[in-house]
Parts: structure tokens; sequence; C-alpha cells
């Protein structure tokens, strides 16, 4: 089942592509800084390194991805690289509910509006998508927030019609798609568009 799930993964890549992402996968599993990198004590780091510049305003796009469940796991159907990606959802986002009550950001009114309008509440400190956690995910302005997971977001999610295609790399229930992608991207242009001054 591995074997078919990488091979689908990388169906539509070259040989030099393939290669390289070999590479990468070979050189992540050898060396586990970066995993060190993604703690909340190593996203605070981070942080305290880019601090927000006088007269530059930030933005963000938050995601939250639906607690996987039964719905999720019969909505993947029987193919097996939906299940096998699902389960590989479903570990992912436990891992990342795990961020400590500590180190949860202090929202603004604009912040809490907007993630109340989109979620119906502010999520949970667990809420997360698949990768990181949604609170994690606030800074400066809202721009858009969404039911996605991780790679949704990025042009990772069902939609093999389209040109060029689109495969959802994770089964992960979401139901996010080509509409809510164009409005969360419209969203970022907007932002980068708007006169500064």
């Amino acid at each position: 089942m591995l074997k078919q799930l990488y091979n689908q993964l990388l169906a539509d890549f070259s040989g030099e592509r393939r290669r390289a992402v070999e590479a990468f996968l070979a050189d992540v599993r050898s060396d586990q800084g970066l995993v060190g990198q993604l703690t909340p004590a190593g996203m605070e780091v981070l942080n305290a390194s880019a601090e927000d510049r006088p007269g530059l305003p930030t933005g963000c796009v938050v995601t939250q991805a639906r607690p996987p469940g039964l719905k999720s796991l019969w909505g993947a159907g029987i193919d097996p690289y939906a299940q096998a990606t699902h389960a590989v959802f479903a570990a992912l986002y436990r891992f990342a509910s795990r961020m400590p009550k500590g180190w949860l950001p202090r929202l603004d009114g604009q912040q809490v509006e907007g993630l109340r309008r989109a979620y119906g509440r502010v999520p949970p400190a667990a809420a997360n998508d698949g990768i990181v956690p949604t609170l994690s995910q606030v800074r400066g302005r809202l721009l858009h927030a969404a039911w996605a997971d991780h790679h949704d977001v990025l042009g990772h999610f069902h939609d093999p019609t389209h040109v060029p295609p689109h495969f959802d790399w994770v089964v992960s229930g979401s139901g996010f798609d080509r509409p809510h992608f164009e409005a969360l991207w419209e969203d970022v242009a907007g932002f980068l568009a708007t006169p500064r001054g």
C-alpha cells in the first residue's frame, strides 16, 4: 500500500524531479533537526527574530481541518490510496493537536471576529490543519480563514478535471475546493495590492 501511495504521489513528476523528491525525503529521514523547529518553542524563536516592522503591515491566512473521525474515514471511500493518506492525515492531526495552552497567542478584535465568522467560534487550542496548530497561524491582520488542511491551500485538493489537474496529497475530508482556493488567494492578492502609506 505504501508503494502505491508513493507511486501515485509522484506519478506526474519527471525522473529528475522524482529523484530530487526521493533525495529530500532521504534527508528528512536522516536529519530530524527540522522537527524541533516546528515545535511551539521553535516557533517562538522564529517569531522573536521576525518582529513586525513599523509601517509594514502583516497579514495571515488561517486554516483549520475538521478532526478526523468516522465521517472523514467513510468519506475517503474504498480507494486504498485515499484510505492510506487519510490514516496519515489522522496521525498528523493528532500530533499537531498537542499545542500547550500556555503558547496561545493574544488575539485582537479583528482576529476574533474573523475566526468566529469563518468557524462559528474561536478555535480551541487543539485545532489544526494537519501540520500547524490553527491559533499559531494568527499574526497581524486576518486576511482569510478556511476549513482546509495544510496542503489544500497550496493547491493540493481534489480537482482532477482542472487543467492542470489537482490531486489531494492527504485525504482529510475538509471539503476545500477550487472556489475556496480562489477566494483565499483573491484575499491575499487584494491585501498585497492595497497601497501602503
